[in-house]
């Protein structure tokens, strides 16, 4: 189809070569003037890209005519390519351009439809989603979504493979590059100079390969590390005011190219072993070599093979998908996650209560306090290294330390004969590691008692409590190598300490009211220390063995109560909060720590029986001889058994990692719970191998033992990028089962920035129906949203939370009363300019006619009737009613505006006859038959293939046109300003009554409010209202609220307080959002995918 024409209707035309040859010029930069002359939105492309793929679906989806120019498929492509480059500067393709104006490629088109600036720039008369004009400004109803994520016709939606993330940071790409580049140069070097222990240096690096490729950057050392230096990066920048941020790349590429730096240092590890030094020489060169590229060319090997393998179709051409799609939500999360607005501090408020219940309203202990401002830009902001730490960040001291002491230990045992030096440097960065935590705790508890008495009577936050004084007992291990009497002080410190607040937590825990509700991993903290205390007890004075019998016996029972405890918690109740799932790793520290301390109990208890006389240093030399002797020494069948158990955990808690339930896309201070388990189950895996000595044993231990280290490496450097970033000594953010009311008002809030944009775009244009058409859709979905939790909150939440405090919720419900009306009043100039002089289609969804008969039109045979229907109508589809076809053609007929008879063959008397007569003459034997201005198009497919390319539009005519109504310019600019007026006012009042909600009202319901209490308010909501609302305004919110974090933490709000109903949620997001909404939700949030879905489980 030529190009020379304007484009009309919702079509794609693929421009011929012979075709671009026919444009108007002679060269081409005067070719590309008459194109963009030609028609309103131009794509110039290839054919094989997927970017290019994805925006020409992407601009057929929103019903926008344009011209594809794919140059690939020119004879002067590569000139037109280069002239594009020069007259834009930009190196890749798709260029689209807008009214001849270039607006980018691929991401860049889709910031602009995602913001709603693409209709602005298309102006009027760009035609519409779906085929003919439809009714544009509507005011009730919800917006229907054009492609669900369960729709059998909607794309396959695939990405990076397993928990590797579908966007990266080229920077921290470049970085890792750069570290490998030099490591596998000095490989390359030793290699050649044939030095054996660099072996161990090529296995290291294929770890890290490994787990880069799994989960990207952050969860390897060279990932984790290079993500620090970009911090420091920004962090520079920030001082010196020069704007530096990510560079946002595609991560697939990324990925294919880790796959192939896989291979390639599996073949440097497998050719040092085998002694081919000359060849791991070459394979280390090479890699380095695409390193080199990768670092300082900004050229990826891996990405050029990659898309060569998407040109050839070994990929699939939809694998950018989710990036491409996800890419302006990424770069607003990275702008909300680093904007520095510098709120105002909150301020406290204290209510007292009615006077009918207090008579004269005397003050009281007990009146209503709390502060507002506490809002997510205060949270983000509020830094404050001593008001903000906390004892549960000890965690994060604790696994380095025990780090250290597990170096320490293999010094000691013969079997593994490490170097004392890299325990001593180990303890060295420990104490400054420790420092760093130590020094604002101990700033707090002078500045801010009255915080660490709140962090004692937290329910969960006391279980904390205990990790500081197991970590001064660890650390007097590390002493005892230089003063045992002062490691001595140090461990009875901690012992005593570790006992009495073990002692006075399980006495809360059991003189305490409390709900299973706060029940986590984390109240095995406790047993744990005692654990350590009669570990580290029998290593500094033998002697002390019988009394660390009192820690292992307390340590004991509470390990074996809280495990069925903690464990039946885990499986029956649902752990809404995934910073507490991390917690349930302790399990494998409990029974670990416990298999070391039975063991080294047991030695000193044997060598106090076999030398009576003897006591201090020498007993305990004697208590090391017992344990290290090969023959008698080590793990007995107790100790063992306890250390399976703990094996058979931590293989527990990989494959729950692997089902995402340990699982977190972002850095937070409880993934230190990691730390300590796996360096206890790395020292009882020493222990075990020195007592059974085979290969598989000792491959185990120094397996665990690099795990250990990799895990508190990679924590070391998050945290501190965390730091850097002014984003770990700050409030935690908290939630909980009523959290759904501020985050559905988190979506309302952009949903009226969104509203407002177009309302001012309509006010400028008040002829572009789709810019009319996007403000109707953002209006019926505010309003679905903002009445039924207006709805909510009058009739459930405010009575509810009136109920602990009388009369506090009046003012919020006064306010809601004056939004319907501000409401009412944007709906009146909706109305108001759709009737009057605003922007309307012509006809609306068309209808197919189902009961049309032939037998109504005049003829002699049915060959006749047929004729004659084809002949009155545009539109004549033959089918039958059962047909899953025959249903999706005339499905996507009306969704097109079109109206037509639907001869069914199964429901008129002559069908069956009609039927075959159609199968005679046409020679297609299946329904349906579709007609077009009376010739036989085919059937669902081809169909479909028409409307695609464009051509259904030509067979069909001008039947299809609509246009405006022709009303006085004037009198839709005067409306469309009233329109925006009207709008404004609606959202500044409604933000600001957001604003009160959530800072009056939030603070009592996360104060005063109990779990359980808010579960039961939640499944009045439910109650409260039909199903058919749930169904609309769940999907709603979801695609409202601006990042994906606040989606998922919107949907896992309804499984706190109602499990039970998982899949039924599930359902109504899966019919609700679009492809790949649900398929990040559903990766997100695997509880709620519902039956007929890939990885549906029964609840």
């Amino acid at each position: 189809m030529a190009a020379s024409g304007k484009l009309e209707g919702a079509v794609a035309v693929t421009v011929e070569a012979d075709e671009w040859e026919a444009l108007a010029g002679s060269s081409p930069t005067e070719k590309l003037k008459s194109a963009l002359a030609a028609n309103r939105v131009v794509v110039f492309g290839r054919s094989t890209c997927p970017f290019c793929i994805e925006v020409s679906r992407t601009l057929v989806e929103l019903g926008v005519p344009f011209a594809y120019h794919q140059i690939d498929q020119m004879a002067g492509g590569v000139a037109l390519h280069e002239e594009l480059k020069k007259a834009t500067g930009q190196r890749t393709v798709p260029y689209v351009y807008i009214n001849g104006r270039l607006v980018g490629g691929c991401d860049a088109t889709k910031a602009l439809i995602a913001s709603g600036e693409f209709d602005t720039l298309l102006g009027g008369g760009g035609g519409s989603a779906g085929g003919g004009e439809k009714e544009a400004l509507l005011d009730e109803g919800p917006p229907r979504i054009k492609l669900a994520g369960v729709d059998r016709d909607a794309p396959l939606v695939i990405g990076a493979l397993f928990e590797f993330p579908n966007t990266v940071d080229g920077r921290v790409i470049r970085l890792v590059a750069l570290q490998v580049f030099f490591i596998s140069l000095f490989l390359a070097i030793f290699s050649y100079k044939k030095e054996q222990a660099w072996h161990w240096v090529a296995v290291g690096l294929l770890v890290d390969f490994c787990l880069r490729f799994y989960a990207g950057a952050g969860i390897s050392p060279l990932g984790s590390l290079a993500m620090l230096a970009a911090s420091a990066i920004d962090l520079i920048g920030s001082w010196t005011g020069r704007e530096t941020g990510p560079v946002w790349g595609a991560g697939p590429p990324k990925q294919f190219a880790v796959s192939v730096g896989i291979i390639f240092s599996a073949a440097i590890v497998v050719l040092q072993f085998c002694h081919a030094w000359q060849a791991a020489t070459v394979v280390a060169a090479c890699l380095c070599f695409a390193a080199g590229l990768e670092c300082f060319v900004n050229f990826c090997a891996g990405c050029w093979l990659f898309q060569k393998a998407i040109r050839f179709g070994v990929i699939p051409d939809t694998i950018y998908t989710v990036h491409v799609n996800t890419l302006p939500e990424t770069k607003y999360m990275w702008k909300e996650w680093v904007k520095r607005v510098h709120p105002a501090a909150p301020v406290e408020v204290t209510e007292r209560f009615a006077p009918n219940l207090r008579p004269g309203g005397k003050p009281t202990r007990v009146d209503l306090r709390y502060k507002t401002g506490k809002s997510d830009d205060w949270e983000r902001e509020a830094f404050d290294y001593v008001k903000y730490s906390k004892m549960s960040f000890f965690s994060a001291v604790i696994g380095p330390v025990a780090v250290a002491a597990l170096f320490r230990f293999t010094a000691i045992i013969p079997t593994m004969g490490t170097p004392d030096l890299v325990w001593k440097v180990l303890a060295l960065l420990s104490l400054v590691w420790t420092a760093i935590f130590l020094l604002p705790c101990l700033l707090k508890c002078v500045k801010y008692p009255h915080k660490i008495r709140q962090e004692w009577q937290h329910p969960m936050m006391n279980n904390a409590f205990s990790v500081p004084w197991m970590t001064l007992v660890v650390y007097s291990f590390l002493a005892a190598h230089y003063s045992l009497t002062f490691a001595k002080v140090l461990f009875w410190a901690g012992a005593s300490l570790s006992m009495l607040f073990s002692v006075m937590i399980v006495g809360n825990w059991l003189a305490s009211m409390r709900h299973e509700g706060l029940v986590n991993g984390a109240f095995m903290m406790a047993p744990v220390g005692n654990f350590i205390v009669a570990v580290m007890g029998p290593l500094l004075d033998s002697g002390y063995h019988e009394v660390c019998y009192l820690w292992f016996g307390f340590a004991f029972i509470m390990w074996i109560a809280l495990f069925v405890f903690t464990f039946q918690r885990t499986v029956l109740g649902h752990n809404a909060n995934p910073r507490g799932r991390m917690f349930s790793i302790i399990w494998v520290a409990a029974p670990a720590v416990a298999a070391i301390a039975w063991t080294v109990l047991n030695a000193a208890r044997t060598a106090a029986k076999a030398n009576p006389g003897l006591g201090g240093e020498a007993l305990t030399a004697a208590m090391f001889g017992v344990l290290l002797d090969p023959v008698s020494g080590g793990m007995d069948a107790t100790a063992m058994t306890l250390f399976y158990v703990a094996v058979s955990l931590g293989l527990v808690n990989v494959w729950m990692a692997w089902r995402r339930f340990l699982w977190a896309d972002k850095f937070f201070m409880q993934m230190w719970a990691f730390g300590f388990p796996t360096a206890g189950l790395a020292w009882a895996a020493v222990l075990y191998d020195m007592t059974v000595n085979t290969a598989l044993s000792k491959v185990l231990a120094v397996c665990l033992i690099a795990l250990a280290c990799i895990i508190c490496v990679v924590l070391v450097l998050r945290t501190c990028a965390g730091i850097l970033r002014l984003k770990v000594f700050i409030p935690e953010h908290k939630w909980g089962p009523m959290s759904h009311l501020p985050l559905a008002q988190e979506g309302l809030r952009h949903l009226l920035d969104q509203l407002c944009d177009s309302a001012s775009a309509l006010a400028a244009d008040p002829s572009n129906t789709r810019v009319a058409l996007r403000l109707s859709e953002q209006w019926r979905a505010f309003r679905t949203i903002n009445d039924f939790y207006l709805t909510l909150k009058d009739e459930v939440c405010f009575p509810q939370i009136s109920a602990f405090f009388p009369g506090h919720h009046a003012k919020a419900m006064a306010q809601n009363q004056e939004m319907r009306q501000l409401e009412g009043e944007v709906a009146a100039q909706l109305r108001g300019l759709a009737a009057g002089g605003g922007t309307e289609g012509a006809t609306g969804s068309g209808i197919a006619d189902t009961c049309a008969d032939v037998d109504k039109w005049e003829g002699t045979t049915l060959a006749d009737k047929l004729a004659a229907a084809t002949a009155t109508n545009q539109i004549v589809v033959v089918g039958r009613s059962t047909c899953p076809f025959c249903i999706e053609v005339t499905r996507t007929l009306t969704d097109m505006g079109l109206s037509f008879p639907y001869l069914l063959v199964d429901k008129m008397p002559s069908g069956a006859a009609l039927h075959e007569e159609l199968k005679k003459v046409t020679g297609q034997r299946t329904v349906p038959y579709v007609y077009a201005n009376g010739k036989l198009l085919g059937g669902c497919d081809a169909t479909k293939a028409l409307i695609a390319s464009g051509q259904f539009d030509t067979l069909l005519g001008g039947g299809r046109q609509g246009g405006a109504n022709g009303k006085n310019a004037n009198g839709k600019a005067a409306n469309s300003a009233a329109l925006q007026a009207a709008v404004a006012r609606l959202a500044s009042f409604a933000k600001a009554n957001y604003d009160y909600v959530e800072d009056h009202i939030r603070p009592v319901v996360r104060r005063y409010i109990p779990g359980t209490v808010q579960k039961k308010i939640m499944n009045d909501c439910f109650d409260a209202r039909p199903a058919e609302e749930w169904f609309q305004v769940v999907p709603l919110v979801v695609q409202a609220l601006p990042m994906m974090g606040q989606r998922a933490t919107y949907v896992r709000c309804f499984l706190w307080a109602m499990p039970e109903r998982c899949q039924q949620f599930g359902i109504m997001l899966a019919l609700g959002t679009d492809p790949v909404t649900w398929y990040r939700l559903r990766r997100l949030v695997p509880d709620i995918i519902p039956r007929g879905e890939a990885g549906w489980r029964h609840f």
